[in-house]
C-alpha cells in the first residue's frame, strides 16, 4: 500500500485513541434543571395558545417562563 495512506491510518488511529472520554457528545450532556424548566414550560404554553386559537409569542413566553422559574428558586 502507498506509504502516504499508511502513515494517515496510523496518524488517524492514534489521534482516535487520545480523544478524552468526559469528552460526550453534545446530545448526551444532561439539562441543566432551568434547561428542562424551561423547554417544558414553554412547550407548555405553546401547547395552550394554539389550543385558544391564539398566536404563539415565543418571547413574552420565555420571559414568562423565565420569571416563573425565577419565582419558584426563591
Amino acid at each position: 500500500m502507498d506509504p502516504e495512506i499508511e502513515d494517515i491510518k496510523r496518524r488517524l488511529s492514534a489521534l482516535e485513541k487520545q480523544e478524552s472520554p468526559s469528552v460526550q457528545p453534545k446530545s448526551e450532556k444532561k439539562k441543566s434543571d432551568y434547561q428542562v424548566h424551561m423547554s417544558n414550560r414553554l412547550k407548555e404554553l405553546k401547547s395552550e395558545a394554539e389550543s385558544k386559537g391564539v398566536e404563539f409569542d415565543r418571547k413574552q413566553a420565555f420571559g414568562q417562563a423565565a420569571r416563573e422559574w425565577t419565582a419558584k428558586k426563591n
